[in-house]
């Protein structure tokens, strides 16, 4: 059999046997599934919506996540926000961390922090530049979420850093994003870490 030259996966050649098939498809099968990676779970686009919900994604398969967000507000000036969900409902209390942000004139500084709050605040919206978000989203255990990654706001052409915990939930299972103000369009995409 030969094999791919960027992941040197397996594929039949023309030379091979037909009734060897189903032992080529086994090694192609094998060699798929020890790939380690992220697997694609969920994908949501959204249009004028006042929140969107990713409810009871996390499985048995991984204990590590990566969230990608795209949205613009309807609002300029309207913060993106998150909150963790058990099953369908939205925890607001219990919220640890803080965000840094640097702008392209200025030092960094503190974006946003806190202390045991009802939310976290992942970046700005504006009507025109497309806000960019990329968290890894962590569950060691069932009660505790961690979320930490990087953002890009549009309207302040900001980069921004951020790190945030609730340890107080039954069981995360999912998030809620939203804006502060107005609604918001874009999509979110779910993947789980392959290890």
């Amino acid at each position: 059999m030969g094999t791919t030259t960027k992941m040197a996966i397996p594929y039949p050649e023309a030379t091979g046997l037909v009734k060897d098939g189903w032992e080529d498809m086994k090694d192609i099968a094998t060699q798929v599934d020890a790939k380690s990676g992220l697997v694609l779970l969920n994908t949501t686009s959204f249009s004028a919506q006042s929140s969107v919900s990713v409810s009871n994604f996390t499985t048995a398969s991984y204990s590590k996540y990566r969230i990608v967000i795209s949205a613009t507000g309807s609002v300029g000036g309207a913060n993106l926000r998150f909150r963790f969900r058990e099953n369908t409902t939205d925890k607001a209390t219990g919220y640890y961390g803080a965000a840094g942000y640097a702008r392209y004139q200025t030092t960094f500084a503190l974006y946003t922090n806190e202390n045991n709050g009802t939310f976290c605040i992942l970046t700005g919206l504006d009507t025109s530049q497309q806000a960019t978000v990329s968290l890894d989203f962590n569950k060691p255990v069932a009660t505790q979420g961690i979320i930490t990654g990087n953002a890009f706001e549009g309207s302040l052409y900001a980069g921004i850093f951020m790190g945030f915990i609730n340890v107080s939930m039954t069981d995360v299972t999912g998030f809620t994003i939203y804006p502060s103000t107005g609604t918001m369009t874009g999509k979110v995409s779910v993947f789980g870490y392959n290890e």
